[in-house]
């Protein structure tokens, strides 16, 4: 079998039959079979040699290493690698695989669960010869051979290492691409990887650290566990309803029992009868309503029984992309931030990749509504304004606020309104600070095209319903003083000390951020929450 390998022929090499000493276990069928399937060429022995000793090869075999590279769009960056950095390399020290390369295999290991076109990396090339080093290297230890064997083991060693290397490069470049760390191509996808002493924290970086990142990917193995189990039954609306009777069939209650328990919603064994619509299925049906974003009131309608069918295969999809959008979003490159997730009415707030803060919003109407949708945009929060004052725009002056007037006369001196004379001379409404104010006693600027920012509301009762979406397009955050809070504890102490009798004050105040935070607006569409509940919620943008 080495002779194969190595072009030597098999015969006494100190007493010892190569035959007898060499014979492979494990994965050497695997190397002859579908490593090596072409006859090897191999440098000189001296130079694979002085190769292992040094921390690279002869650059003359670039060309060859990057022939190796799979796939073909690949090959044009690793040959551009090795040759900038002279042929030294990248994933092996002292002929061993460093600890970034053994990451990196991890990675590629598991990128079926990341929801990645795995076709596209030549995953059972690495890993053959990952296997053949290791068979390598156990011949070369643990087993006593001749000289001339031993010396085709150390060439064969070296032309295994110098393919690895070149499959590792090619590998990191194409997960760098795929898991959106990237959009590079050709040469230029060269350029991502980064020096030897920074591999190891680069490879970490490749998959994004936010918590829903890795709670997806554990919602992903269970729902894929569910579609192997055979989906979901399928739950029948009785024609001509658009609401289930409470007096429903036995076998309806009976499918319904077993739909929900087929995705985890089922909280214990029933308390009456299996066929009936006891209180506990029918708060087993609430959770379903709330892992849907739907009001949680446990009346089967027609509506709902559309979501208990959908399909397993197609819940899995929702989950790729949302592993998808994090991968994308510039989060995942930062410590400290503020983010919206508009479809779950939530925002958070991150401190040294903490979560600080989880805070209920509004957001602007849905599709179709004739409103104005929160738009989705990226920016930094510059400035906490306490107790400001409100100028309306003029759609929102005539056509809601005057008209109010119209039919319930001194509405707008009840609500702190007066009009004023802006600086074009144009009469205009004010709604002076107070805890009446249309922004609460807080905002949150930051530069953005939309005139959208972050503010307050003196309606605290808006944030107790499922669904909250009604603003003109900025975002109200209840508890909005608590986020302010700890956006000045990042910056100024002192301000935050003196933050809460600012309020009481009633006067309005203004403060400059010294280091202004992140903001992302997202659209999220699937979402884990804290007790591990997977939330698949209404497209209320429809994108």
């Amino acid at each position: 079998m080495l002779g194969w390998f190595a072009g030597c022929s098999a015969g006494d090499h100190g007493g010892v039959r190569a035959s007898e000493a060499t014979e492979p276990t494990g994965p050497a069928p695997i190397v002859a079979s579908v490593l090596l399937p072409d006859p090897p060429l191999l440098p000189a022995t001296e130079d694979i040699v002085i190769a292992l000793g040094s921390g690279g090869y002869a650059i003359d075999q670039i060309q060859l290493l990057s022939q190796k590279v799979r796939p073909e769009s690949m090959r044009l960056a690793v040959r551009e690698l090795y040759e900038r950095r002279g042929g030294t390399f990248l994933w092996f020290d002292r002929g061993q695989l460093t600890v970034a390369a053994r990451r990196l295999v991890a990675v590629m290991e598991s990128s079926h669960d990341h929801g990645l076109q795995t076709r596209l990396l030549e995953g059972a090339v690495v890993h053959n010869l990952v296997d053949a080093l290791d068979w390598n290297e156990r011949m070369l230890v643990e087993r006593s051979v001749g000289a001339q064997d031993y010396m085709a083991l150390v060439r064969l060693r070296g032309l295994l290492i110098g393919q690895l290397d070149g499959q590792l490069s090619g590998t990191a470049m194409m997960l760098a691409r795929m898991l959106q760390q990237t959009t590079l191509g050709g040469r230029d996808l060269a350029s991502v990887l980064p020096p030897v002493d920074e591999l190891d924290d680069w490879v970490a970086e490749l998959l994004p650290w936010h918590p829903q990142y890795e709670r997806l990917l554990t919602a992903l193995e269970r729902y894929r566990s569910y579609q192997a189990s055979g989906g979901f039954p399928r739950v029948q609306m009785p024609p001509g309803l658009d609401e289930f009777p409470r007096e429903m069939r036995a076998e309806t209650i009976v499918v319904l029992r077993d739909r929900l328990g087929a995705e985890g919603f089922l909280s214990g064994p029933p308390t009456g009868h299996s066929d009936q619509l006891d209180d506990a299925l029918q708060a087993d049906l609430k959770a379903f309503q709330y892992s849907r974003g739907l009001a949680v009131n446990g009346e089967l309608t027609a509506s709902l029984v559309d979501m208990l069918n959908v399909p397993a295969d197609q819940l899995i999809r929702a989950i790729q992309q949302a592993l998808k959008q994090w991968r994308q979003s510039p989060t995942r490159t930062e410590d400290t931030f503020v983010q919206v997730n508009l479809p779950e009415y939530m925002v958070e707030m991150y401190h040294y990749r903490q979560r600080v803060q989880r805070r209920r919003v509004v957001i602007g109407y849905p599709y179709g509504t004739g409103g104005g949708r929160t738009r989705q945009f990226h920016s930094t929060i510059n400035e906490v304004v306490v107790n400001p004052g409100w100028s309306p725009s003029e759609t929102i002056q005539n056509k809601e606020l005057v008209a109010k007037e119209a039919r319930n006369k001194g509405y707008l001196a009840r609500k702190g309104f007066q009009w004023i004379t802006d600086s074009r001379g144009e009469r205009r409404l004010f709604q002076r600070p107070g805890p009446k104010n249309a922004l609460g006693r807080v905002v949150l600027r930051f530069t953005n095209p939309n005139r959208i920012y972050l503010h307050g509301s003196p309606d605290q009762e808006q944030f107790e319903k499922a669904q909250r979406a009604w603003s003109h397009g900025c975002v109200r955050v209840q508890g909005i003083e608590e986020l302010a809070q700890d956006l000045l504890d990042l910056t100024d102490q002192s301000m935050a000390r003196s933050f809460e009798a600012e309020i009481e004050s009633g006067r309005t105040k203004r403060h400059r951020l010294r280091e202004p935070v992140a903001i992302h607006f997202e659209y999220v569409l699937t979402t884990v929450d804290d007790q591990d509940i997977v939330r698949f919620l209404p497209n209320i943008y429809r994108l």
